[in-house]
């Protein structure tokens, strides 16, 4: 993409409540209107936790189904004026995949009234195409299940549907073959029932020797019969692109393959390339009409032998022929380079929307018409600080909104029109006491107002406190109290070219930093303090960046990945100087290196990496770094750590071995201390919680622990819980209690526990009509306001 601009740091005064309209030449905004990290939803009183957020698709009428990759999709409803994914209902099992269910995806469709959605699983046992009805008040039916018969090793990649036809297709591979599979299937439905038929084989298996192929990706053109797939072999640089011309049957076969393109290892003309010449894995495509000819714009994620390395990512641009056909798919003309994969795009009007660690807009005309390799600046950046992935749009009372999956950061929900106007409601803070099952509480913060959302709050050892916000004039905020003051804004998007922000970390000086996405595509941190909002690191010739972290003194770790080299971990010290800590495949000869990182209060750093034991074993290892003695590997017993946090006296928590949750050790003591696992239960064997339960939302103090969990005794939502550094965990908050009138229906905590053991976390909360709120709820905190400010 257009290179990333390198924005000078500026010095501001503490921000106002006033935003700045979109650029004139944007066709579109994007404007924030909420976000959801998780959500659990009931399913024959077993919980389905929603956890990675890949795939997603529209039914087209306000309702969005999310699939996650080991378990069956969900279905949520839009509501554009609270900002909220209500998870409404599950759908059928996924067929006993839990061994290794992968690659699920999948896709919505109206047949007549009547509105679907199917999805594909693959495991070395069972590769299934479910097809389930979603019901116009809010529940699923399932409806169809066929097999796909692809023997050992078929994994679930791609599926489309052409709605005018009501064909279905699905591309799955399977390793033990050595082929890639596409078929095709028939939606019969006649209001009561639907089932699938007609199952039709449109691509022969290809083989070839010591490889395995995975059908990426597929996108079906209904207006011109047209389906294009890709089929990567995995481990290597070579990518299949099919193009296919159908024509659907009434009966028996669903289709007839009318012609079939097959361009083995798309050759790149010089130039486009960037380094080699043949594409690596497409992730997703478009058909577009314009001046009387077809196009295609594939999303390729790699290109060339040096994808490790430096790798090239982009748009790539192939035109079809003339509108009528024939139609021949030959070499790109032109390739728009991107800084970091394609995950997903789809041409939206006379734009083109993209997701890749963020939204991009670029103008259709623009690429079309590009030849070469063409830099295109988009019309509108909005940079994430964490990975981004499918997104689907949905119409609501005229109104167009996006709805994109980000990972294990949860779901985005954007308007592409939006207030240019200033925040017109109040910060309601609140000071109101409540009881939770863990103790007496209070409510310190409320949305409604001039807030519409609230997340990651943190807290430090003064009772002073942080959160990312959302405005009722879309706009993302940072809002921070004092003790003995009321809240403010520290930070909102809209002014100094500033959209997005991270979750903060506040020091004990009261000093806070995030993540700030630039309207250039630039990205660095800002500092927040009693002087202002300052710029203090600005990325240089960086793809991307993630959250910063800091320490007392100041200093401050943080994640990106340069354009010349792998994901690294820096830390800038007090003075500005930034240092390396850790980088992919050069800490110990890692391979991998963990995007969750952080620093203590005493400015001790920890991460987790793959490290290459003495005996030449890979395991995944737990390090501990300073700037005096570097890198030191605390554990690696070949189990998964995950999810690092550290406290005062380098006490360390950390997920290990899937979900057990340890207190590692002092950094006088290196004896692990246990408790809780997923299926065992808390070390009191009170309670257990639920496979990939367990999320970043961890703190220690003083060696207690706080961390969420998903637990199978309970539907949905998650509980907050407490180790007491003495064998026993206790419950704190659970899902389906009231408090103040409304039923808990999920908990979100970042790092908000401190020395004192005070702590503070948000509350989704659903009244008895049904509205959604939230409230930041703190215990053993001091929340008085104290004289407002003149």
């Amino acid at each position: 993409m257009f290179h990333k601009k390198t924005a000078l740091a500026a010095a501001v005064s503490l921000v106002f409540l006033l935003v700045l309209s979109a650029p004139a030449s944007a066709k579109i905004d994007l404007r924030r209107i909420g976000h959801r990290q998780r959500f659990v939803v009931a399913n024959n009183d077993a919980p389905v936790a929603i956890l990675k957020h890949k795939s997603l698709s529209g039914l087209g009428d306000g309702r969005i189904v999310v699939s996650p990759e080991l378990s069956s999709p969900a279905l949520f409803e839009l509501h554009p004026d609270e900002g909220v994914l209500e998870a409404i209902a599950v759908s059928q099992s996924d067929g006993g995949n839990e061994d290794d269910g992968r690659g699920t995806n999948l896709c919505a469709t109206k047949t007549g009234s009547v509105r679907h959605f199917m999805w594909e699983v693959g495991s070395y046992h069972v590769n299934d195409v479910f097809l389930s009805r979603a019901e116009p008040v809010a529940g699923v039916t399932p409806v169809s299940k066929f097999n796909m018969d692809t023997g050992h090793g078929g994994v679930g990649d791609a599926i489309d549907f052409d709605n005018t036809n009501n064909i279905a297709f699905v591309g799955m591979s399977r390793a033990a073959g050595n082929s890639e599979v596409m078929t095709a299937f028939r939606l019969e439905c006649d209001g009561a029932n639907s089932t699938l038929t007609g199952r039709t084989l449109v691509t022969e298996p290809r083989t070839d020797d010591d490889i395995r192929l995975s059908m990426d990706m597929l996108r079906c053109d209904p207006e011109h019969n047209l389906v294009v797939a890709s089929a990567g072999v995995y481990w290597t640089d070579r990518e299949r692109i099919y193009l296919i011309e159908y024509t659907p049957q009434k009966s028996g076969d669903a289709i007839k393959v009318d012609s079939l393109t097959r361009l083995d290892k798309p050759i790149i003309p010089a130039g486009l390339s960037g380094g080699g010449n043949e594409m690596f894995h497409a992730t997703s495509a478009d058909f577009v009409v314009s001046g009387g000819r077809l196009y295609l714009i594939i999303g390729a994620s790699y290109m060339g032998r040096e994808w490790d390395f430096n790798p090239s990512y982009g748009l790539y641009v192939f035109d079809l022929g003339a509108e009528g056909g024939p139609y021949t798919l030959t070499r790109p003309k032109s390739r728009i380079p991107f800084h970091e994969r394609v995950h997903w795009m789809k041409v939206y009007g006379d734009q083109v929307i993209v997701s890749c660690h963020g939204l991009y807009v670029l103008d259709l005309g623009s690429v079309l018409n590009a030849t070469g390799l063409a830099d295109i600046t988009p019309d509108i950046s909005y940079p994430l600080p964490y990975r981004t992935y499918e997104f689907a749009i949905e119409t609501i009372d005229a109104k167009d909104y996006l709805v994109l999956g980000s990972g294990a950061d949860g779901l985005d929900i954007f308007a592409f029109t939006g207030d240019a106007g200033a925040i017109s409601g109040d910060i309601l803070a609140a000071d109101e006491e409540i009881a939770l099952e863990g103790g007496s509480a209070k409510i310190a913060l409320k949305t409604g107002g001039g807030i519409r959302h609230i997340n990651a709050p943190a807290l430090n050892d003064n009772d002073e406190m942080a959160l990312w916000a959302v405005t009722d004039n879309e706009r993302e905020a940072i809002l921070i109290k004092k003790k003995g003051e009321p809240w403010r804004v520290g930070a909102v998007t809209g002014r100094n070219g500033y959209v997005s922000f991270s979750s903060p970390s506040m020091n004990n000086n009261g000093t806070v930093v995030c993540y700030v996405g630039k309207s250039d595509g630039a990205e660095g941190i800002l500092r927040i303090d009693d002087s202002g909002a300052t710029e203090i690191y600005t990325g240089e010739n960086i793809r991307w960046m993630m959250r910063p972290e800091i320490a007392d003194d100041g200093a401050i770790v943080f994640f990106e990945r340069p354009y010349d080299g792998n994901r690294r971990l820096l830390y800038r010290s007090p003075d500005g100087t930034v240092t390396l800590v850790a980088q992919a495949k050069d800490t110990y000869k890692a391979k991998w290196l963990s995007e969750q990182y952080d620093i203590g209060p005493d400015g001790e750093v920890v991460y987790c990496a793959q490290h290459t034991m003495d005996d030449g074993r890979q395991a995944n290892g737990l390090f501990k770094w300073t700037p005096r003695l570097g890198s030191v590997l605390l554990d690696a017993e070949g189990r998964t750590h995950d999810f690092p946090k550290v406290g005062r006296g380098g006490i360390i928590c950390l997920r290990v071995s899937g979900n057990e949750i340890e207190q590692v050790r002092t950094l006088r003591d290196s004896k692990f201390t246990f408790i809780a696992t997923h299926r065992g239960g808390f070390v009191n064997r009170t309670y257990g919680f639920h496979w990939n339960a367990v999320k970043p939302g961890m703190a220690i103090s003083n060696g207690k622990v706080i961390f969420t969990a998903h637990t199978p005794r309970y539907p949905f939502g998650a509980w907050l819980l407490r180790y007491n550094g003495e064998g026993d965990c206790e419950r704190l908050t659970k899902p389906g209690d009231m408090v103040d009138g409304n039923r808990i229906l999920d908990v979100t905590f970042k790092d908000g526990f401190n020395e004192n053991e005070g702590l503070n976390f948000v509350l989704d909360l659903e009244d008895g009509s049904g509205n959604a709120s939230q409230a930041l709820v703190t215990m053993g905190v001091d929340i008085a306001p104290g004289p407002a400010r003149p």
